[in-house]
C-alpha cells in the first residue's frame, strides 16, 4: 500500500496564488573507459541520441493510476498523481489547503476516473488542458444562470506567448472578482465569455511567469506577453546533495540559469559569466589571452599561502578546476565544459551552504548543473555565431607608446638635462644660472649628438647596413624626417571568433535525454594565439520502475590552446612592444626581417620571431558521472553518485634555430605529458517523512576521492631546421624528468533539515574528512553548521501588510576548512635528482611540519529576504563574518637549516561584508516589458593574528592591517624650484613600524621609510541588468562596477623620468605633466637621461585607484515572427547581437581596471583585456 508523504522538497511554488508540482532531476552519468577518439566516441554518442529520438516518439497506451492513501491532505494526494503522470497540476493555495485528513482507495484506473474520486468531497473541480490539470471551485448551477441572466456578456478571444514569441499553453485567465474565465489550449490561444463591462479586470497567470492584471476595456481581442517570474522563494534550486526549495533553505545561495546568463555573456568557460550577476563574487579577468583562466572569489580572501579558489561541482562530483598547464601564460580546464550545456548554476556562500562538502569549501562552492531529458517531442536547437576582439581599454596595446618622433623629444630632453645635470647646472645645483643661455646650447648639441648612442634613435639617413657616420648626420632631420614604427599595429591585429552549438532533448516517462555537439575558436590579436573546443555531450536518464531510477552523463572534450611567454621575457612580445625602437623598421628596403629592432641586441624583431617560438596545450577531458536511485518507501530513498573526471594534457614549447631564444641553442623544444585521474564515489540515504505539519529530512552518507597525478616531460636541443623539431632529431637530451603524486580523502557526512508549519525551519550538518596530506594525528577534521530561518510573512499579525507577499529571516553559523595546496607539506622529502662523481646524491630535499593541519574558517551569516507588491520587487540582504584559524604560511626558520621557509599554521585572518540583492519588474504589459536586478557587496579583510610581519615583493602581511596592503614609500609630489621627485621620511616610532607623520619630506629615497600605504582589493563591487523586451525585440545590458580598490602599476614605473631612456619606449603619458621650470605645478619631476634622483623606485606614486564602471555586456535579439518559420517547420528563430566589455569608465585610457585580489597589473607584459561583438543566429526546431 502507497504510504502518504509530506509535501517534498523540490516541489515548485511559483508564486503567492499558484503552484505546481515538477519534479528536478539530478541525473548524473557513468564511466565509459580509456577514449582515445574524440570523434569515434562522438558519433558513437549520437548514434545513441539517434535511437533515443526515435523512440521518444513512441506513444506509450493510456496510464493506468494506482492511489491508495489515508488521512492524506489533498496537495499529497495531488503530487503523488504527479509521480505517476506527466501532467502539472495548477491550483490556488488556498482553495486547496482546507482539504485534510482524505481518504482515497483507487486502482489500475484512468485520470478521469482517479480525478473524480479524489475531488468527490471537495467543492472543486478540474479541467485538462495540454499538460496541464487545472484546479479550481466549482460554482453553483445558480449562481452561473442567475449571472448569466443578470448581465450582458461578450466574446473575447486572443493568443498568449513569452516575450520570445513562444505561444503559451494552459494559462489560466479569469475575470477578477468571479469564475468567469478559461485557460489556453495547446497553441496558446483562449476564447470565452466575460462580463460586457469597460471595467472588466483579467487575472492571468502561469507557471513561472509573473501574473498580470488587464483591463479589459471595450476589446475582444487580446495579446498578451507575458513575463519570466523572478527568483522567488519557492523557486527549487540544487544544493549540496540534491535539491530543496529556496523557501526552506536556510542557509546563503545564489541561482542563475545558463540559457539566460550565457546568452546575455557568452563566455568561454562558465564561470565567468558568473561576473556582475551574484553578490558576493567578485572575478576579475587580468589576462585576455584565448583560453585564460580567470581568478574567482566568493566572499572575500579566504587564505595567504592556501588555495582561494572555489570548488566546482557538475551534476553533483567535484571536478579539477584551475591552471594545469606548464608552459602556457595561464590555462583553465574549466573552459572544457561548454556553456550552453549548462542548466543552472548554484554558488553556495556561507557555512550553512557549503559545509557539507567539509575541508573544501572554505571558498565558496559553484555547483553546475547541466541539461537534462524532458519528456516530450524531441526539440533541436542550432546555433552559429561570428565575432571580432580588440582591445577593451582604447589604449591599453593599441597607441599606448611613443611614436618616433615623440620619442626623439623625449629623449632630446632628457638628454639635455643630462649634460646640464653632470655639470651641476640644473636648478638648485651649485652652477645654476637662469641667465646663461649658452650652456642650454651646448647641451642640445649634447642631446642631438647622443641621439643614436645612448637613446638608441636611429637617423632617417641611416640605410642600416653599417656604413652611415652619425658624426656627419644632419640633426634637424632626427624630428623633421623622424622615423617611425608602431609596433603594436605591425604585431597585432583584430581577433576573431566563430561558435556553433547542436542540441538535442526529448524522451518519455521511461527515458529522456539531452545530446550536445559544440564547436569554438578563438583566434587572438597575435595570429599565433589561438583557442579550439570540441565538447560533445549526452546526458541520459531511465527509470527502471517506480523504485529504480538510473541516470548517466558522459562529457567529452578536447581543447587547444597556442600561444606566447608572459610576463618579463624577451620571447613575450607584448613586453617586447615597449622594448622596441619606435624608429627601428620591420622590414629592411630589400624586404627582409630587420633584425634587432630593440634598444638593445636582445630584442628580437616579434614579426618574424612570434612565429618562431610558439608554445601549444592540446588537453583532452571526460567527464563521466553514473547515478542510481532507489525509493525504498515514499520516504526512503538511497543514492549513490559515481564519477571520473580524466584529463590527458599535452604541451610543446618550440624555439626555432633562428629565433631569439633558440638561436644559441639551434633551437629547443620542451614537450611535457600530464594525467590526472579524479575519482569519486558518493552514497548517501535520506529520509523525508512528515508527522502531522511536522516535517523532517535526514541525509547521511560516506564519501570518498582519489586524486592521481603523472607527469613527465623532456627537453632537447641542437636540430637542424625548424622543419624537423621532433625530440628524436635533438642532438642534446637537454632534461629529462617526471613526477607522480595521489592524494586521497574520505568522508562521512550527515545533515537533517525540520520545518513546522512551512513556517520555522532549522537545519544542522556535520561532516568528517580524513586526508592524506596531512600526518596521521591531524589527518582528521570535523566541520559543522547550524541555521534557522523563519517565514515572518506566514504570522498572522503580517496578514494586513498586504504589499509584503513573502518576509524570511535566517541566520547560520558553520565552519568549513582548506588543505594545504601541497601534498606532502607534513613530510620531510628526500631526492635523488643531483649527482656526484656520476652517481645519484640522496639528499634532503623539503623539511615536513608533522603538525601541520587545516585552515578552519567559522562563518557567521544572517539575512533576510524578501518580496513585495505582488512579486514586482524581491531581493535580500545579508552580512556575513567569516574568521579563518591556522593560517597555512611559510614560517622563516634559520639559514643553518639550510633552508629558508617552513610550511605551518600560524595567524588568523578576517573577512566580512554584506550584500544587497534587489531584482524589480518595472513595466510588466501586454507588449513592453523591463525589469532590472542589481547586486551591491561590501566586504573588508583584516589580518587579525600573525607572529611577524610577513613582505611579500610591495605587499605586507601584518597583524591589524587589511590583507594584501601596499608596502612602500610614500610619493609626496615634485619640488616645484628643482623638479626633484619628493618622498615622506615617514621616520618610525617607537616600536619600528608605526611612522611619525609629521609631514617631513626628502629628495634623496634612501631617507624614506616603508609604510603601509592603502589595501588591493575594493570595498564595494556589484552589478546592474536591465532587461527590456517589445514585440520580439530583446535588450539587455550588464553595468559592472568596483569602489575603493587600488592597483600597482608597473609600465609606469617603467616609463619614469628618462630613467630608462635607450631601454624601453615610454608611454605617451611619460611626457605629459613633466616639471621643465622653476615654479611650475608639475605631476612628473624633470625628464633625465639615467634618472639619477630614482623617481622609479617603488612608492604610492604609482598605485591606482580602480574604481571603474564598465559596460559589461550588450544583447539585442530578435525574434522572427513563427509565421514566417512555420512553413519550413521551424518553432523559433532568433538572431542576436552581443558585445562584451564595450565601454569602461576610468580615468586612465590604457590601464585595465580589473585587477586580481593582489592588486597586480600586467599592463605591457600579459595579453590585454579584450572586448567583443558577435552575431549570431539560433533556431529551434
Amino acid at each position: 500500500m502507497l504510504q502518504h508523504r509530506s509535501r517534498p522538497y523540490w516541489l515548485f511554488n511559483l508564486n503567492k496564488h499558484y503552484k505546481v508540482m515538477k519534479k528536478v532531476s539530478e541525473n548524473v552519468f557513468p564511466p565509459s573507459g580509456k577514449i582515445k577518439k574524440l570523434w569515434l566516441t562522438m558519433k558513437f554518442s549520437f548514434l545513441i541520441l539517434f535511437c533515443l529520438a526515435m523512440q521518444s516518439f513512441i506513444e506509450l497506451e493510456a496510464q493506468k493510476l494506482t492511489v491508495k492513501m489515508e488521512n492524506a491532505s489533498l496537495e499529497e494526494i495531488l503530487w503523488n498523481l504527479r509521480k505517476q503522470t506527466k501532467f502539472v497540476f495548477l491550483y490556488s493555495n488556498q482553495d486547496v489547503a482546507p482539504f485534510k485528513g482524505l481518504n482515497v482507495s483507487v486502482e489500475n484506473e484512468n485520470m478521469e476516473v482517479v480525478m473524480k474520486e479524489v475531488l468527490k468531497n471537495t467543492n472543486l473541480e478540474y479541467s485538462v488542458t495540454n499538460d496541464a490539470i487545472v484546479i479550481r471551485k466549482k460554482m453553483p448551477d445558480n449562481r452561473v444562470k442567475f449571472a448569466a441572466a443578470q448581465q450582458k456578456m461578450r466574446t473575447i478571444q486572443g493568443t498568449v506567448m513569452d516575450k520570445r514569441k513562444e505561444l503559451l499553453p494552459g494559462v489560466t485567465i479569469m475575470v477578477k472578482g468571479t469564475t468567469y474565465g478559461g485557460t489556453t489550449d495547446i497553441n496558446g490561444k483562449f476564447s470565452f465569455q466575460v462580463p460586457d463591462k469597460p471595467e472588466t479586470e483579467l487575472s492571468v497567470s502561469y507557471v513561472g511567469m509573473v501574473p498580470q492584471k488587464i483591463v479589459l476595456g471595450d476589446r475582444t481581442e487580446l495579446h498578451i506577453v507575458m513575463e519570466e517570474m523572478v527568483e522567488t522563494m519557492e523557486e527549487v534550486m540544487v544544493v549540496a546533495y540534491g535539491t530543496v526549495k529556496k523557501e526552506s533553505f536556510t542557509g546563503s545561495a545564489a541561482v542563475v540559469k545558463g540559457d539566460q546568463i550565457m546568452r546575455e555573456s557568452a563566455p568561454v568557460s562558465a564561470e565567468k559569466a558568473l561576473q556582475g550577476y551574484v553578490a558576493g563574487v567578485r572575478i576579475t579577468q587580468t589576462d585576455g589571452q584565448p583560453g585564460a583562466k580567470a581568478t574567482v572569489q566568493i566572499r572575500g580572501i579566504g587564505s595567504i599561502n592556501g588555495n582561494i579558489e572555489p570548488l566546482y561541482v557538475i551534476d553533483g562530483v567535484p571536478v579539477i578546476s584551475g591552471d594545469m598547464s606548464q608552459v602556457m601564460s595561464s590555462s583553465n580546464v574549466m573552459t572544457a565544459l561548454n556553456p550552453n550545456d549548462i542548466e543552472s548554476m548554484t554558488v553556495l556562500k556561507d557555512a550553512a551552504a557549503t559545509s557539507l562538502y567539509g575541508s573544501r569549501a572554505a571558498n565558496g562552492v559553484i555547483i553546475i548543473t547541466t541539461k537534462q531529458g524532458r519528456a516530450g517531442k524531441t526539440v533541436f536547437n542550432a546555433d552559429y555565431e561570428h565575432g571580432w576582439t580588440t582591445t577593451a581599454m582604447p589604449h591599453e596595446l593599441f597607441g599606448l607608446y611613443m611614436t618616433g618622433k615623440e620619442y626623439t623629444e623625449y629623449a632630446l630632453e632628457g638628454l639635455k638635462n643630462r649634460y646640464l645635470y653632470d655639470r651641476n647646472a640644473l636648478p638648485g645645483q651649485a652652477a645654476y644660472d637662469a641667465g646663461n643661455a649658452g650652456i642650454v646650447e651646448d647641451a642640445m648639441a649634447y642631446a642631438y649628438s647622443n641621439l643614436n648612442s645612448r637613446a638608441k634613435v636611429i637617423h632617417p639617413d641611416d640605410p642600416l647596413d653599417g656604413s652611415f657616420d652619425y658624426k656627419q648626420a644632419d640633426p634637424k632631420k632626427y624630428l623633421s624626417h623622424a622615423r617611425n614604427t608602431d609596433w603594436a599595429k605591425a604585431l597585432f591585429s583584430t581577433g576573431k571568433e566563430d561558435r556553433f552549438n547542436f542540441s538535442a532533448r526529448g524522451g518519455n516517462d521511461k527515458l529522456k535525454f539531452f545530446s550536445s555537439f559544440g564547436y569554438m575558436k578563438q583566434v587572438g590579436l597575435l595570429p599565433t594565439s589561438k583557442f579550439q573546443r570540441v565538447t560533445g555531450k549526452i546526458n541520459v536518464e531511465s527509470r527502471v520502475n517506480k523504485q529504480i531510477k538510473y541516470a548517466i552523463n558522459q562529457t567529452l572534450a578536447q581543447t587547444d590552446q597556442s600561444g606566447t611567454a608572459s610576463g618579463g621575457y624577451y620571447s613575450n612580445p607584448i613586453w617586447g612592444v615597449k622594448n622596441t625602437n619606435p624608429t627601428a623598421p620591420v622590414y629592411m628596403p630589400n624586404g627582409e626581417y630587420y633584425r634587432y629592432p630593440g634598444f638593445v641586441t636582445k630584442i628580437p624583431n616579434y614579426k618574424k620571431n612570434v612565429r618562431e617560438q610558439v608554445r601549444e596545450s592540446s588537453n583532452f577531458r571526460s567527464m563521466t558521472t553514473v547515478s542510481l536511485t532507489i525509493d525504498f518507501t515514499d520516504w526512503l530513498t538511497f543514492r549513490t553518485v559515481n564519477g571520473i573526471d580524466y584529463l590527458h594534457l599535452t604541451e610543446s614549447s618550440f624555439s626555432g634555430i633562428d629565433s631569439h631564444d633558440g638561436r644559441n641553442e639551434k633551437g629547443n623544444l620542451g614537450e611535457y605529458l600530464t594525467k590526472v585521474y579524479d575519482l569519486t564515489t558518493s552514497n548517501t540515504l535520506n529520509f523525508t517523512k512528515s508527522f502531522g505539519q511536522h516535517n523532517l529530512t535526514v541525509l547521511g552518507g560516506y564519501e570518498a576521492k582519489k586524486y592521481k597525478n603523472k607527469y613527465f616531460g623532456a627537453y632537447g636541443t641542437g636540430f637542424i631546421s625548424d622543419k624537423f623539431l621532433q625530440l628524436d632529431n635533438a642532438a642534446n637530451a637537454a632534461e629529462v624528468g617526471g613526477a607522480y603524486s595521489d592524494d586521497r580523502l574520505v568522508s562521512w557526512l550527515l545533515k537533517a533539515d525540520y520545518n513546522y508549519k512551512n513556517k520555522y525551519y532549522l537545519s544542522g550538518s556535520v561532516r568528517r574528512d580524513g586526508s592524506s596530506r596531512l600526518a596521521l594525528k591531524e589527518r582528521w577534521g570535523n566541520f559543522f553548521a547550524a541555521s534557522a530561518a523563519w517565514t515572518m510573512s506566514q504570522e498572522k499579525f503580517m496578514k494586513p501588510v498586504t504589499w509584503i507577499d513573502n518576509l524570511r529571516l535566517k541566520v547560520s553559523f558553520g565552519t568549513t576548512g582548506n588543505l594545504p595546496s601541497t601534498y606532502f607539506g607534513s613530510q620531510s622529502l628526500f631526492s635523488l635528482e643531483n649527482k656526484y662523481n656520476g652517481n645519484p646524491v640522496f639528499f634532503l630535499k623539503t623539511v615536513g611540519n608533522p603538525k601541520l593541519t587545516w585552515e578552519h574558517s567559522y562563518t557567521w551569516n544572517a539575512g533576510i529576504d524578501f518580496r513585495l507588491f505582488g512579486s514586482r520587487l524581491s531581493g535580500g540582504i545579508e552580512y556575513y563574518n567569516k574568521m579563518t584559524d591556522n593560517l597555512l604560511n611559510n614560517a622563516s626558520v634559520s639559514v643553518n637549516t639550510g633552508f629558508s621557509s617552513i610550511l605551518v599554521n600560524e595567524g588568523r585572518l578576517r573577512n566580512s561584508g554584506v550584500e544587497l540583492t534587489l531584482s524589480s519588474q518595472n513595466v510588466v504589459g501586454e507588449g513592453f516589458n523591463w525589469s532590472t536586478d542589481f547586486n551591491i557587496s561590501w566586504m573588508t579583510a583584516k589580518v587579525e593574528s600573525l607572529k611577524d610581519d610577513v613582505i611579500s615583493a610591495q605587499r605586507i602581511f601584518r597583524e591589524g592591517e587589511k590583507l594584501y596592503s601596499f608596502y612602500m614609500r610614500e610619493w609626496a609630489g615634485v619640488d616645484g624650484q628643482t623638479g626633484r621627485p619628493l618622498w615622506h621620511k615617514n621616520v618610525y616610532g617607537p616600536d619600528g613600524k608605526t611612522p611619525v607623520k609629521d609631514g617631513s619630506t626628502t629628495s634623496k629615497v634612501a631617507e624614506s621609510n616603508r609604510v603601509v600605504l592603502c589595501k588591493a582589493y575594493p570595498d564595494f563591487y556589484g552589478g546592474m541588468t536591465n532587461r527590456f523586451s517589445y514585440q520580439g525585440i530583446e535588450l539587455s545590458f550588464l553595468l559592472t562596477f568596483t569602489l575603493g580598490g587600488n592597483m600597482f602599476h608597473n609600465l609606469d614605473r617603467l616609463s619614469a623620468d628618462g630613467r630608462y631612456i635607450g631601454t624601453y619606449n615610454p608611454s605617451k603619458n611619460a611626457a605629459e605633466g613633466v616639471w621643465r621650470k622653476p615654479g611650475d605645478k608639475a605631476s612628473k619631476p624633470l625628464i633625465i637621461y639615467n634618472n639619477p634622483y630614482q623617481s622609479q623606485e617603488y612608492s604610492s606614486r604609482y598605485i591606482h585607484s580602480t574604481d571603474h564602471l564598465r559596460v559589461k555586456n550588450i544583447s539585442l535579439s530578435y525574434n522572427l515572427p513563427k509565421r514566417w518559420m512555420e512553413r519550413w517547420g521551424i518553432a523559433n528563430t532568433k538572431v542576436y547581437f552581443n558585445a562584451t566589455d564595450v565601454l569602461t569608465f576610468y580615468k586612465y585610457n590604457y590601464i585595465n581596471p580589473e585587477v586580481s585580489y593582489t592588486g597586480n597589473t600586467n599592463s605591457g607584459s600579459s595579453y590585454p583585456a579584450i572586448k567583443s561583438y558577435r552575431f549570431g543566429i539560433q533556431v529551434q526546431f
